[in-house]
């Protein structure tokens, strides 16, 4: 049995001097990663931290995030994700919904000083610890920096030998928090065997390996950064080189200075990085993989003219990750309107209205069962229930169709669907049509009610930089590409669209955009 903090100490043993994580002017190898992330596990024990007791974290991607979560895993305990771009109610929201036993904050995350809620946080957590990364504030808040530094005595490698021995597979190591897009947030809870099938499968497919020196820049707080990027890594003994915010140029800076061969990122990303390519010495970067939200065919032309392998694929919360892939050879059409195919690890369906299973090219829910599944929802088995069914398959309320070779095209969520005078409309077919105009970076379609028809499609558009987007010739586009019944009754010039935090377009406050 091999559990998360296992891979850790076995790099630390083998490779001692590897880098674990590259900082600008220092280097974390595996063996100081192992160490810290004990001597932190000791102090969450120390303030009564138990098995099955959350501990919660306001960080960005690094090497505080990194430690916490190991730390955690050790302990029995599962590490919560907090979104440092929500509000002070929407982390209150997840904090009570958690109630952990320990809130680990950053002081300042992209000029926003997190002091004042930290705070509040833990007014409303009777009994929670606070540890502090950065300067500190309250006396009753500790030095991030001190736990991780303090030497382990007799004692405490004691208690935390005994501790981290009654640790299983089954153990929740992480539960994250969905992205909210179908109402309030939810805490999947995912076992340490859940992530760790899906990271084996991941490395496998996606090249993964000790050499591998990949951008953290995913949030914590989501399966993309959690997993993805910093779980995979470490069971890989790859290089995490972490970017505390996102933007373009930064990004690029980072990726010609540390030599990144792995970037991974949601669509929307790669849609501002792209201008500025040019400018910058990529040519350390052996692999792109774009996830998470609909990719404009323009975004993965100009990713497959650079010569790097191109991957894409998807996979949710509730699965821990990938569950499809491309292949390396995928061409770019493909690229562009497929997620690839299963990983022989999992199985799949795709399920009609009725409950039958469907046709090749016929549109059904897509269904996944396998070793990935999440254990269920943080105190809601209602939401559990309504997600996981009989005999072991999730529900993903992804709406797909499956070529007869298995290849997967997303269509939509199945929220997402609607009727336009009875003919259903899905949005993403129509989104893509709107994204093969010149000069459309990205497209977003959503229903608006309507006197006649009930409902109509109302696209939101955003043009490349640098480039006009004439509404008369896109509509003219569109009518030749699509049926009456799915044309967007209106196109709405957007300089972005709204984003949630994974990345993916927040079509909630497009509707209230619509609204006004």
């Amino acid at each position: 049995m091999i559990l998360l903090f296992d891979w850790v100490d076995r790099w630390a043993r083998e490779r001692p001097d590897a880098p674990a994580l590259s900082l600008p002017g220092q280097r974390v190898t595996f063996s100081e990663l192992a160490e810290r992330s004990r001597r932190l596990a000791a102090s969450f024990l120390a303030c009564g931290v138990r098995e099955c007791d959350r501990v919660a974290a306001l960080l960005p991607p690094g090497e505080a995030a990194v430690e916490t979560m190991l730390a955690a895993a050790r302990v029995g305990a599962s590490f919560v994700g907090l979104n440092p771009r929500h509000t002070r109610e929407e982390l209150r929201r997840v904090a009570l919904d958690c109630a952990p036993s320990v809130l680990v904050c950053a002081r300042e995350i992209g000029g926003r000083d997190y002091a004042a809620d930290a705070t509040a946080l833990l007014a409303d957590l009777p009994g929670a610890e606070g540890f502090v990364v950065g300067a500190p504030f309250g006396e009753e808040v500790e030095p991030f920096a001190q736990a991780v530094a303090q030497p382990l005595s007799n004692d405490d490698q004691a208690r935390l030998a005994w501790s981290s021995d009654g640790v299983t597979l089954d153990h929740a190591a992480m539960i994250v928090y969905t992205s909210g897009s179908t109402g309030a947030p939810k805490g999947a809870v995912l076992a340490h065997r859940a992530i760790l099938a899906g990271t084996a499968a991941q490395n496998a497919r996606l090249g993964i390996t000790g050499r591998t020196r990949a951008l953290f820049q995913l949030p914590v707080c989501h399966v993309s950064g959690a997993v993805e990027l910093a779980v995979a890594a470490l069971v890989a003994g790859a290089t995490l080189v972490p970017l505390e915010r996102f933007a373009p140029e930064a990004a690029l800076e980072i990726i010609s200075r540390e030599r990144v061969t792995f970037v991974g990122g949601v669509p929307t990303m790669f849609v501002q990085m792209l201008p500025h390519f040019a400018r910058f010495d990529l040519s350390s970067v052996e692999t792109f993989v774009f996830s998470g939200a609909p990719v404009p065919c323009a975004v993965v032309e100009a990713l497959a003219a650079t010569g790097k392998r191109c991957f894409t694929g998807w996979g949710m919360t509730e699965t821990a990750g990938f569950v499809t892939y491309t292949e390396a050879e995928t061409p770019v059409e493909a690229l562009a309107t497929t997620v690839g195919r299963a990983d022989p690890a999992y199985e799949w369906r795709v399920v009609t209205p009725a409950g039958g299973a469907a046709a090749p090219g016929e549109v059904g829910e897509l269904h996944v069962r396998g070793p990935c599944l999440f254990n269920g929802y943080w105190n809601d088995p209602a939401a559990t229930a309504e997600r996981l069914a009989p005999e072991g398959w999730l529900r993903t309320g992804d709406l797909a169709r499956a070529d007869a070779g298995g290849a997967l095209t997303l269509v939509g969520r199945t929220q997402d669907i609607f009727k336009v005078g009875g003919a259903t409309v899905a949005p993403r077919e129509v989104e893509a049509a709107i994204e093969t105009f010149p000069g459309v970076a990205q497209a977003a379609v959503i229903a608006v009610p309507d006197p006649v028809y009930g409902q109509v499609a109302r696209a939101f558009v955003v043009a490349a930089p640098g480039a006009s987007v004439d509404r008369g010739a896109l509509a003219a586009h569109c009518r030749s590409r699509l049926a009456g019944y799915k044309m967007p009754r209106s196109f709405v010039a957007l300089d972005a669209l709204p984003l949630l935090a994974n990345g993916k377009t927040d079509k909630r406050a497009l509707a209230r955009e619509a609204d006004r």
